[in-house]
């Protein structure tokens, strides 16, 4: 078989990559061998314009938000399914200082509002008060995961098989049986033990999230007060998430659903039933920005990884620029290239 792509993960970073190549006129081949071990298939899909820490807009978001939109609207027609869910974000005040920052920010940022006071239902804490953020949603990721590979499968365009390194020519340009132009990996956190990019700092940071049922909730937005409180139809609700460095397992762990479930109870005083319990390992740079290159000897080897929890806005517009950089020799932007670590 002769393609112009292989790529090596089916997860959001090659799912995206791999469409916007297809959209090029290319011809792609993957190789996974399922979503057991994907942060993807477990993240709560959340994309969001907003930093809260300091209220400042997500870094390139002007950028990163209308083509991400696109992407995936164009996507949805393709699979015949809308995946995308738009909410606003209300973001609950933990002190008075906190709410003046929030509304001096507010005079010049478009995406937030300026702060409220009343909220309708009684059972959350709204001491503080509040502010919106707007343009916010979420991705229907795992549906979106799923139904892609059923069309791969159905236009044989999937292995669905554990890449094997021995079954690697570099210079022939050969994996087994499938020639190609270029072989990029999209391993998400599996791409931490991928030895041509050991070099690059990727790491594995572990998130756990709930889903919780809840009649007395009620709520058609993504509450967040140091967590989040996601809509998933159904009066059933995504909260999360956990975020830590020093457990490299994927099984789910009593310390973090305490740690979720305590600051649920401290924002929420309803009733509400743990309906699941999901974990994960994203994929992480310490500077917070992904890996997207060649590699520096092997230039026909690449990889696409380390979009970490706002892998949803990142991947569309930098799945293009990888696209025409591989296609066109167009330059990467130095903030995501993997030569700033070489």
């Amino acid at each position: 078989m002769d393609v112009d792509v292989l790529i090596v993960g089916q997860g959001i970073a090659g799912t995206v990559l791999g469409e916007t190549l297809i959209e090029k006129g290319q011809k792609v081949c993957f190789i996974d061998q399922g979503h057991q071990k994907a942060s993807s298939i477990i993240a709560a899909g959340m994309y969001n314009p907003m930093g809260f820490k300091r209220v400042n807009k997500t870094w390139m978001i002007d950028d990163l938000l209308p083509f991400s939109k696109k992407f995936y609207h164009r996507l949805s027609e393709k699979l015949a399914y809308n995946f995308i869910r738009t909410y606003d974000i209300l973001k609950f005040f933990a002190n008075e200082s906190y709410r003046d920052m929030w509304n001096e920010s507010a005079e010049h940022i478009a995406y937030i509002l300026r702060s409220e006071t009343k909220y309708p239902n009684d059972l959350i804490n709204n001491t503080c008060g509040y502010g919106k953020v707007v343009d916010c949603g979420r991705l229907e990721l795992r549906r979106m995961l799923v139904q892609y590979r059923e069309w791969l499968i159905a236009n044989n365009n999937l292995k669905e098989e554990i890449f094997d390194k021995n079954l690697l020519d570099i210079e022939a340009c050969e994996y087994g049986s499938i020639r190609f132009k270029f072989l990029i990996f999209c391993q998400g956190h599996e791409g931490c033990e991928n030895t041509y990019f050991k070099h690059l700092p990727l790491q594995k940071t572990k998130g756990e999230l709930i889903r919780i049922k809840s009649a007395d909730l009620q709520s058609a937005n993504l509450l967040n007060k140091g967590f989040f409180i996601v809509p998933v139809g159904n009066d059933e609700y995504d909260v999360g998430s956990t975020y830590n460095w020093g457990d490299e397992t994927v099984q789910p762990t009593a310390e973090g659903k305490n740690q979720i479930l305590s600051k649920l109870r401290k924002l929420y005083r309803g009733t509400f039933e743990v309906v699941e319990h999901r974990a994960g390992l994203r994929p992480t740079v310490a500077d917070r920005r992904p890996l997207i290159g060649l590699h520096p000897v092997h230039q026909k080897l690449g990889i696409f990884n380390g979009l970490g929890s706002k892998g949803v806005l990142l991947a569309p517009f930098f799945a293009n620029q990888f696209a025409e950089h591989l296609l066109q020799k167009r330059s990467l932007n130095p903030e995501v290239d993997i030569n700033r670590f070489n």
